[in-house]
């Protein structure tokens, strides 16, 4: 129930759970908007860590930051070898509410522990320093997210964006390149790619070699005269079907029924007649700098 009610931000009824089940002492007030506002808070000391840990994280999306310290100085009792989702939980609160100081005062153990040196904590050490304008170590908090999960787009997509900020085409190049025998090619990373390369003279070859990559899901590999053939009917009934479908939705029109399944879908990828255009323009004119 009490995860629930922090879900819903509803912090007021969660204090109150814990004061009538908990016996946590807490007084509290709401602000002239009609906020919640805790004013003061003490834990028993027999309080379980699952409790202790939901408490913590009420008091830090409550904004009670003048309470903070005094459970910050408890969490960091704790041995993060154990303890580990506990901080994690509790950093990542600290992230959503922007204190990113506190945030990794909890990461960094945990960076260094054993059992939680792990991706996702240094991608979340990584966007703390990045909001602290710490890019240099922020690069190269990316960059282990990368070499421990390559898998992780996100993480290369952002680092690469820092590296390209600092001039690093060639670093950032590498970042966004996959390994075309193990991993499934990305969409995204590949139209990253293209786009940097189109930047780099020195790299057109490169670029050309990439981009008909990109652009080869879109076209069929025709080897033999049969090929044609094959693709010409296909395209036919294709064709046939197509126009079926559309008289079909046509219909759905007319009858005013909402459209569901694939028709309804929104999809996420670059433009690809937009991107042909950037392409053709590698030969037209020269790369900008």
């Amino acid at each position: 129930m009490l995860e629930i009610l922090i879900t819903l931000k509803d912090f007021e009824t969660s204090i109150e759970t814990l004061v009538k089940f908990c016996n946590l002492q807490a007084t509290f007030d709401k602000t002239e908007d009609g906020k919640f506002r805790l004013l003061t808070c003490s834990e028993p000391e027999n309080m379980v860590i699952d409790i202790f840990a939901k408490l913590v994280i009420i008091v830090i999306h409550s904004q009670a930051f003048h309470l903070f310290d005094h459970f910050l100085t408890k969490v960091k009792t704790m041995n993060p070898e154990e303890a580990g989702d506990f901080y994690f939980d509790v950093a990542e609160a600290l992230i959503a509410e922007k204190r990113f100081i506190d945030a990794m005062e909890l990461l960094t153990p945990l960076t260094q522990s054993t059992n939680f040196n792990l991706p996702a904590i240094w991608l979340r050490m990584a966007e703390c320093l990045k909001a602290l304008d710490r890019i240099e170590d922020s690069i190269k908090a990316y960059l282990i997210v990368v070499d421990k999960a390559p898998q992780l787009l996100g993480a290369r997509l952002a680092v690469s964006e820092l590296l390209i900020s600092l001039g690093r085409r060639d670093k950032a190049l590498e970042v966004l390149t996959q390994d075309e025998d193990s991993e499934v090619l990305n969409t995204a990373l590949l139209y990253e790619r293209c786009l940097l390369l189109q930047k780099m003279p020195d790299k057109k070859e490169q670029f050309l070699v990439v981009a008909n990559l990109f652009l080869s899901r879109h076209f069929v590999h025709i080897a033999a005269k049969e090929d044609i053939t094959a693709l010409t009917t296909s395209k036919a009934e294709r064709k046939k079907s197509m126009i079926k479908e559309n008289k079909n939705l046509q219909k759905t029109f007319s009858q005013g029924e909402e459209l569901k399944g694939e028709f309804s879908q929104t999809f996420n990828e670059p433009p690809s007649e937009e991107l042909k255009g950037e392409f053709s323009q590698t030969f037209n004119e020269p790369p900008s700098e």
